[in-house]
C-alpha cells in the first residue's frame, strides 16, 4: 500500500495471523493525533495551502501518508535509511522519498516551510551537528518550523532504551538546551502520554527485578487483538485530551518542542 493512500485510523492494517490481529500500534496511531493538534497550531497555512515538509527518519511513512489527507496542497520529502520495498527512493506524488538528507535537499526546488523529526533525536549520538547542517541550507530560512518530538525523562532511561538505539531521553529543559545550542529557539513546548509514565514506572521495577533475562519489543511487533488494541487507543486518545486541555502541561511520556532558526 502507498503512503499517500494510508489507510484511516479506524482500520490500522488489520491483518489475520495466526488467530490474532495485527495491527498499527495505538501509541503510534494516537501519536499522529497529537502531533495533528501541534501542527494545526504551528503551521496552519500548511493545511490549506501549498508548502514543502522534510520528513526525517519517516519510517514507513505513516505519519507522512496521513498528512497528506489532511494537507492536501503539501509536499513531502520523506527521508529514512531503511527504506525498503514497496517504499522506493523517488516518485511522482506528493510523497517523495529519499534515503539521505542530503539527497533530499539537493533535489528540493523550492524553500522548505516545515522539518518533521519525530522521534528521530534521540537516536543521533549527537544532535548538535545534525542539525547544524540543517541549518547552513539555503532551503532553511527563518520562516521555516521546526517539531520535533523525543521520549522524555533521562531517569526513565533504560536497557530497553539502547535495545531500541536511544542514546538519551529529554525533558523540556534539556531539549530547549539542545536546541539552542544547535541554532534553534523554542516557539512552544510541552509533553504527552502522561499516562504511560506510571506504567513506565512499574516496566523498569519489573526490569530491575527480573535481571538480566529480559525481553524487549518494539512498537512494530505489536499483536494485540482488535478488542485489547481499541481499549488501549481509546485510553491513549482520553490521554491526549486531557493533555490538550491543560496545554501539554502535564509531564509525559514524550516531549515535543516548536522551533525557528535563532536570530
Amino acid at each position: 500500500m502507498r503512503p499517500d493512500a494510508c489507510p484511516a485510523e479506524d482500520e490500522m492494517d488489520l491483518k489475520e495471523a495466526g488467530g490474532l490481529i495485527s495491527t498499527r500500534h495505538p501509541w503510534e496511531v494516537v501519536r499522529f493525533e497529537v502531533i495533528s493538534d501541534i501542527l494545526s497550531n504551528d503551521l496552519q497555512g500548511l493545511f490549506s495551502g501549498q508548502g514543502l515538509i522534510l520528513d526525517i527518519g519517516c519510517g514507513d511513512a505513516y505519519v507522512a501518508g496521513r498528512l497528506t489527507g489532511l494537507m492536501p496542497h503539501a509536499r513531502i520529502m520523506a527521508v529514512d535509511t531503511s527504506i525498503e520495498g514497496d517504499l522506493q527512493p523517488g516518485g511522482s506524488g506528493r510523497i517523495v522519498f529519499y534515503r539521505s538528507v542530503e539527497e533530499a535537499l539537493e533535489r528540493a526546488d523550492v524553500r522548505i516551510d516545515a522539518v518533521f523529526m519525530f522521534d528521530l533525536l534521540d537516536h543521533i549520538k549527537d544532535e548538535g551537528p545534525f542539525i547544524g547542517s540543517l541549518l547552513r541550507s539555503r532551503l532553511i530560512t527563518d520562516d521555516t518550523v521546526f517539531v520535533v518530538t523525543v521520549p522524555a525523562f533521562q531517569s526513565l532511561y533504560s536497557e530497553h532504551d539502547r535495545f531500541l538505539g536511544h542514546y538519551r531521553r529529554y525533558d523540556r529543559a534539556s531539549l530547549r538546551k539542545a536546541m539552542l545550542d544547535s541554532g534553534l529557539r523554542e516557539v512552544r513546548s510541552g509533553y504527552f502520554f502522561w499516562s504511560l509514565l506510571p506504567a513506565r514506572k512499574l516496566q523498569q521495577w519489573y526490569w530491575k527485578i527480573r535481571g538480566t533475562e529480559r525481553s524487549y519489543s518494539g512498537i512494530g511487533s505489536w499483536r494485540g487483538g482488535r478488542f485489547v488494541t481499541k481499549l488501549f487507543k481509546g485510553l491513549l486518545m482520553l490521554d491526549h485530551k486531557i493533555s490538550k486541555i491543560s496545554g501539554y502541561n502535564i509531564p509525559g511520556l514524550s516531549v515535543y518542542m516548536v522551533c525557528r532558526r535563532s536570530a
